[in-house]
């Protein structure tokens, strides 16, 4: 079924270049293709993965840290202790002098290669210079908490993912980094324990939101129903305590009703204490939204249209103090406007819902509508609110899409997409080679001039997995060939080119 998603997001594409050059990928963004040998210089052939690693690693004059890492990783697996060492130390002391998080990211992959040449006592050591390091990060933290924690992410021992999901869990962006876990995987059951222990309730409960509603979508429904019955018990104690609206949607997304009414039974009152306080200050219309969208969610249709009725007052009381071109009044339009376009729709009123999101929304506010229409089984609606985006912003928020679908049993949806829009393809290659399925991967990368999809997170997954042809066969296609080629040589020994 070709839903509006697929063809408005299509149209949307159209005057782009057939081949745009993509932002980097989360994986690929460190990645630097090492050429080959200049041909002045006789190279001979290499016969196997870790030769041809090392060889484009040597031919590049600006290999990245984690390029000399892998390889001393694979050299360590092949009993090649003095090259390992040697390679070892080249690749930390360029991580030592690197300022992104690329450096960080070979300190930690450095503490399984010293692990893997016998060497605690470093392991140790290097295991707390890297948390050290990754703590002071402030830019880009999430983004490689979120590769280092992945199930691919070539991580074994438990100390160090341990201490890793320490920093994710107790820091910012903690829901960019846990959707990218692999549900069961050890770094997740590590996350689920450190959770359910957190000593602020506040806190404990916020997280336990965001790991609810990764399983629902994952298709975990008995454990996002625990998860949230337990997040509800903890705020049932005090509900004015706490930002229940989240949680209340998840309850609701689960059939789980009543408890969820019971849970916002409060916001009514809030709503009209902060409209009496303070009528210009934007509280009281966001409560009014929220409800107006779990009423919705509810199967009321009545009490949420009423109340959207009802918020009519405070939207314009907020809008006549707040400039809307001011990040705060822009901001408390977003976070009043998106529940109602969410509602409308599920109320049936389609065509209201995206006049709304026309004219009020802009910007990211856009991408995180569709994503919500999306998540509640609405796409054909996500797909014309997109359309007005363009470029990067289009690209981003089908991206966020994808890997929103590719986390479902039926990857068809997600498939469509990606065709559609040429965008978005890498979620949707990593579930592929998750899965083993190598058909989709050379269709999908046959059919479309996908400049950037991940094929170095396909080969890795596949090598992970013991299928090595596969790998050094979406290897050929890797944009950071050095680094995949080790790992394939970590993985899969024995292989030959």
């Amino acid at each position: 079924m070709k839903h509006a998603l697929l063809l408005l997001v299509a149209v949307a594409c159209k005057g782009k270049q057939q081949d745009p050059t993509p932002a980097p990928s989360t994986s690929d963004a460190k990645a630097v293709t090492a050429p080959s040998a200049p041909s002045d210089v006789p190279v001979t052939p290499a016969t196997t993965p870790l030769e041809e690693a090392v060889q484009l690693a040597s031919a590049h004059k600006h290999t990245q840290p984690q390029v000399w890492v892998a390889i001393a990783r694979a050299q360590a697996v092949a009993k090649q202790t003095d090259a390992a060492k040697a390679t070892l130390a080249k690749g930390l002391e360029a991580a030592r002098k690197e300022s992104d998080y690329s450096g960080q990211e070979a300190l930690v992959h450095g503490v399984e290669v010293y692990l893997a040449l016998g060497d605690q006592a470093a392991a140790a050591a290097l295991l707390d210079e890297a948390v050290v390091a990754i703590q002071k990060e402030s830019l880009n933290r999430q983004v490689l908490l979120r590769e280092l924690l992945a199930p691919d992410a070539l991580l074994v021992h438990v100390p160090l993912i341990e201490r890793l999901v320490a920093i994710a869990v107790t820091g910012n962006q903690f829901g960019a980094i846990v959707t990218g876990m692999g549900i069961g995987s050890p770094a997740w059951e590590i996350m689920l324990k450190q959770v359910r222990v957190l000593p602020d309730v506040h806190e404990r409960v916020g997280r336990l939101e965001t790991v609810v509603q990764y399983a629902r979508q994952s298709g975990e429904v008995d454990l996002a129903k625990k998860l949230a019955k337990e997040a509800a018990h903890l705020v049932a104690k005090k509900p004015t305590d706490f930002a229940v609206e989240a949680l209340a949607k998840e309850l609701a997304a689960l059939g789980e009703i009543a408890t969820a009414k019971r849970l916002v039974a409060h916001l009514p009152g809030e709503a009209a204490k902060a409209a009496k306080a303070d009528p210009t200050d934007g509280a009281a219309s966001i409560i009014y939204a929220e409800l107006c969208e779990l009423q919705a969610r509810f199967g009321d249709a009545k009490a949420s249209q009423a109340l959207e009725t009802k918020m009519a007052p405070a939207v314009k009381a907020a809008k006549e103090h707040l400039d809307e071109d001011d990040v705060l009044g822009g901001k408390i339009s977003d976070l009043a406007v998106v529940p109602i376009v969410v509602a409308r729709v599920l109320r049936g009123q389609k065509d209201k819902a995206v006049n709304l999101a026309k004219r009020m929304l802009r910007g990211d506010a856009i991408g995180e509508a569709a994503w919500v229409l999306v998540d509640a089984g609405e796409p054909d609606a996500a797909g014309e609110i997109l359309a007005p985006l363009q470029g990067d912003a289009l690209d981003e928020a089908v991206f966020d899409i994808v890997e929103l679908q590719a986390r479902r049993t039926d990857l068809s949806p997600a498939r469509q997409t990606v065709e559609a829009t040429k965008s978005g393809a890498q979620p949707l290659l990593r579930r592929y080679a998750y899965r083993g399925d190598v058909k989709s991967i050379e269709a999908l990368s046959t059919s479309q001039s996908f400049k950037d999809v991940g094929f170095a997170i396909v080969a890795r997954v596949f090598a992970l997995s013991g299928k090595c042809e596969e790998a050094l066969t979406a290897a050929k296609q890797a944009d950071d060939r050095a680094e995949t080629m080790a790992v394939i040589a970590t993985y899969c020994p024995s292989s030959k080119l």
